[in-house]
């Protein structure tokens, strides 16, 4: 599957792929190195673009594309990794693990940690070489869109004031989009509800800025994905309440 995306070693050698330890219920000690070797030339662009020093870039590019076990735990003092962070509700339309797993791990490393970031790197670049690793690794395009988009979001809820500003004027925006389009479809509001519930997430994509094109896609997503999660949360809660111990008196 990876054979000309990654490759992969251990204290003994190179191995056949990923070697995990599980640690707890949800996070895993990687146990072998992982190596992007493929297709680099639109993760060189990305960096290029973002490092001022044009002689920088390959060495930047290099330090992006690979991740030791110790970037991830124990020696580092991390605790390890849940591969790609799924919250239970989209599990039905991504996994945590699957083909673009390598990439969450390389991805993993430069998240939430600015010591290990190289000059000139911020964690904008580190998503978007996330979204061009899934493209080499053969991550189809919509779902690895997708993962952008949220890890994106992500970036910007934990950023700067300004970023979650944005980030919230687009939800909202979204919210009111999707609000007006079901009193058109219903007929409780003419043509120019759908025009607006169509066009107004698009134009507060502007407020993520330079990440204009992750909230463009969330917008066009987010009508067949939103209805369908929201009834996996409320299982989910059901599930979790009849899960605990002794939940009746």
């Amino acid at each position: 599957m990876w054979e000309d995306s990654f490759t992969f070693g251990g204290p003994a050698g190179p191995t056949v792929g990923i070697v995990l330890e599980q640690h707890n219920e949800d996070r895993f000690f990687l146990r072998s190195e992982v190596r992007f070797v493929g297709d680099r030339s639109k993760v060189t662009e990305s960096v290029a673009r973002r490092i001022d020093d044009p002689q920088r870039v390959e060495a930047v590019t290099d330090e992006l594309l690979y991740v030791l076990p110790t970037h991830l735990q124990g020696d580092s003092g991390g605790d390890g990794t849940d591969l790609a962070s799924v919250p239970p509700p989209v599990l039905w339309l991504l996994r945590s693990y699957g083909r673009h797993t390598p990439a969450a791990l390389l991805h993993d490393r430069f998240t939430g940690s600015d010591s290990d970031k190289p000059d000139g790197v911020d964690q904008h670049l580190v998503d978007e070489v996330f979204l061009r690793v899934l493209e080499a690794s053969g991550v189809p395009w919509l779902r690895r869109n997708m993962m952008w988009a949220a890890v994106t979001a992500n970036t910007k809820l934990k950023g700067t004031f300004a970023g979650r500003v944005g980030l919230i004027a687009w939800i909202i925006s979204s919210i009111i989009g999707m609000a007006l389009l079901g009193l058109f479809v219903f007929g409780v509001l003419g043509g120019w509800a759908a025009a607006v519930a169509v066009g107004l997430p698009f134009v507060a994509a502007v407020f993520w800025g330079k990440d204009w094109r992750a909230a463009a896609l969330a917008t066009v997503t987010a009508p067949f994905v939103i209805p369908p999660t929201l009834l996996g949360l409320v299982g989910y809660q059901i599930y979790w309440l009849a899960e605990q111990p002794d939940p009746l008196p």
